[in-house]
């Protein structure tokens, strides 16, 4: 007896490595437009919490300014890359993987928790740009 759980077309997949091999340049194109698209994870590690009340606690926005994203594409490997150049001790505390108790409960999101939740959504929309792309520059289908 043979149980079959899921059952996936492939073939969509296979087009989009092919259109991304043939056409990098214009793969590339699309990449960066979708990852600038809103909502941008530059824009969601960016964002800060409201200040708590009674606060005495002037920010800066070291913090924030200090991301960088960048886009590189490897063969048919979209690597996107993240970056934050400020303080990287006070950023472990903040935003980081030794995030304070105290910060968790004032509205701080941690960059992997950011980064995590995004990235289903950007392969969705990326794979929908793609197959677009795809379709309007070839007979691919």
């Amino acid at each position: 007896m043979i149980r079959v759980d899921t059952v996936t077309d492939l073939k969509p997949l296979d087009n989009l490595t092919q259109f991304v091999t043939r056409y990098p340049q214009y793969a590339a194109r699309i990449v960066r437009a979708e990852v600038a698209e809103a909502p941008t994870l530059l824009g969601e590690l960016q964002a800060y919490p409201p200040v708590p009340q009674g606060s005495k606690y002037k920010r800066t926005f070291k913090l924030r300014d200090g991301y960088k994203t960048q886009v590189f594409i490897r063969g048919t490997e979209v690597l996107v890359e993240v970056k934050n150049t400020s303080d990287r001790k006070r950023h472990l505390y903040v935003k980081g993987r030794r995030q304070t108790i105290r910060h968790r409960q004032n509205g701080w999101r941690k960059d992997d928790e950011i980064i995590r939740t995004w990235l289903p959504r950007f392969r969705l929309r990326l794979t929908e740009a793609l197959t677009t792309g795809a379709r309007s520059l070839t007979n691919i289908r």
